[in-house]
């Protein structure tokens, strides 16, 4: 099994690459704006999702009953 580690400075030199590409792809016209927008935005895979919170201390308080 394959362990990694989280390195924040790796993740951010990553981030600003994909960044770079992205500008390049756009200025270039290689991508439009909107296909971009799609492609990072995860092709729509969570279109209709529901982002479910639960207020701190709610499993304390489930857990109670």
């Amino acid at each position: 099994m394959r362990v990694h580690y989280y390195d924040p400075d790796q993740r951010a030199f990553e981030k600003a690459e994909f960044r770079r590409r992205d500008e390049d792809a756009l200025i270039s016209g290689r991508i439009s704006r909107e296909e971009l927008q799609r492609v990072n935005g995860g092709y729509g895979m969570f279109r209709g999702s529901k982002l479910v919170r639960h207020p701190k201390g709610a499993k304390a308080a489930d857990a109670a009953l």
